[in-house]
């Protein structure tokens, strides 16, 4: 019984250990990056969902821009599941999104409060030198 007190009490300790507390994590002025109820990085706007959901796979941000790298699992997850004929587990999908090579980038003026994307990587570049965005903010 001891024994198996001891590897449970291991087992929550490095769940305990694991859980770093990044998130919620406050970016600038009223934007958080923070889980959804689906366990994906979304930003967040004055404790509201914004546009950017999915799963957010890197960002950065200055006080004039955020730049974000998006993995579109809502996209993802309807293209999984176009064929009709066929019903996919979840563990099916979940290997979907994680093998899923394509990104979409946004850009979050902050002055405006304007949202630009989704772009494609191209597009995204283009943009960023049209904005004049630092190149501190890439997202490579």
């Amino acid at each position: 019984m001891k024994l198996l007190f001891r590897h449970i009490s291991i087992v929550l300790l490095m769940l305990f250990i694991s859980c770093d507390g990044e998130y919620p994590k406050k970016i600038v002025g009223n934007y958080i990056i923070d889980y959804d109820g689906n366990s994906y990085t979304c930003l967040f706007k004055d404790g509201q969902l914004y546009t950017i959901s999915g799963d957010i796979v890197l960002y950065s941000y200055d006080s004039t821009f955020i730049t974000v790298k998006q993995k579109p699992v809502q996209k993802i997850t309807d293209s999984i599941q176009a064929d009709i004929n066929y019903t996919y587990t979840l563990d099916e999908i979940e290997k979907g999104i994680k093998e899923y090579k394509k990104f979409c980038y946004w850009i979050v003026q902050i002055s405006n409060d304007s949202l630009i994307g989704p772009l494609n990587k191209s597009e995204f570049e283009i943009t960023r030198k049209k904005l004049k965005i630092s190149d501190e903010l890439r997202l490579d």
